[in-house]
This record gives structure tokens, sequence and C-alpha cells, in this order.
């Protein structure tokens, strides 16, 4: 897993969510006027939007819960993060 520190890995991850569920929100906000129940597309927004918030409580919970550590459990649950996202953060981080 990732050689940076817990703190920059926890910090990279919430920001690629938040930048995620910021995307939803933006695309639902835009969707053209919808009949109810029919435009599966407008509903897997919502779905996806549900899910980005619901990962992004269990990352803040894990994160209090196990401050140094939990990254590769959060991963492996995650459907919006995996290994390649937390490998590429080392490539970004600047020194």
């Amino acid at each position: 897993m990732s050689k940076q520190s817990p703190d920059f890995v926890w910090a990279a991850i919430r920001n690629r969510l938040e930048t995620k569920r910021k995307e939803t929100f933006q695309a639902l906000r835009n969707y053209p006027r919808q009949v109810a129940g029919c435009d599966t597309h407008y509903q897997h927004l919502a779905e996806q939007r549900a899910k980005i918030s619901s990962e992004l409580r269990q990352l803040n919970a894990l994160r209090r819960e196990k401050p140094n550590g939990g990254i590769d459990e959060f991963v492996k649950a995650s459907a919006y993060v995996d290994e390649d996202i937390v490998a590429s953060l080392e490539a970004d981080k600047v020194c």
C-alpha cells in the first residue's frame, strides 16, 4: 500500500470522493426535467450520489476509529477508490 503518511492518504482519498460527489451533484442539478421513475440514468446518478455520501461518512468514521490505519480496509470496501488511485497518490505528492 501507500508509503505516504496516513494523514496524507486519508486527505487525498477524501478529496477524491468530495470531487466525485460534487461532480455527481452538478450532473443531477443540470439534468433535464424528467418523468418521475422513468429515467434510469437519473436514477443511477441519484444512487451514485447516495453511495458517495455513504462512503464519505464511512471514511470519516473509520478515520476517527483508526487514525493511523484502516486505509487498506476502506479501499477494499470502496466502490470509488481503488488501489490504483492510492498508488497514484505517491506520484501526486510534491515534497
